[in-house]
C-alpha cells in the first residue's frame, strides 16, 4: 500500500508538465467502525487523524517530491471536508 501518489501530466504541446500530488485520508470516527470484528477495519490497520495526515503528506509532496499542487482524496463526513476547506489551501477537497 502506498500513503500518496504523485503523477505528472504534460500539456498537449509538450511544453509545461506538473506534479500532482495525490494524498487519501479516512475519517477517524471509531463509531464508523463499531461493527467491524477482529481484527477491525482494514485488517486492524491504524486509523489516524486525517488532519495531521494531510499536513504531513502535503510537505511530503511539496517540498520532497516537488509537486506543484496537492489534491486530498477524502472519505469524510462533509462537515470534515469543510473543515479541510478552512485549515489548508488545496484546490480542490
Amino acid at each position: 500500500q502506498t500513503p500518496y501518489d504523485v503523477v505528472e501530466v504534460t500539456s498537449a504541446d509538450g511544453t509545461n508538465t506538473r506534479r500532482i500530488g495525490l494524498a487519501a485520508v479516512l475519517s477517524d470516527d471509531p463509531n464508523l467502525y463499531a461493527s467491524f470484528r477482529s481484527p477491525g477495519p482494514f485488517g486492524g490497520a491504524t486509523i489516524d487523524d486525517p488532519w495531521e495526515t494531510l499536513r504531513e503528506y502535503k510537505e511530503i509532496l511539496e517540498n520532497d517530491e516537488g509537486c506543484d499542487v496537492v489534491v486530498p482524496l477524502q472519505h469524510t463526513y462533509v462537515p470534515d471536508d469543510h473543515k479541510t476547506c478552512r485549515e489548508f489551501d488545496f484546490p480542490v477537497v
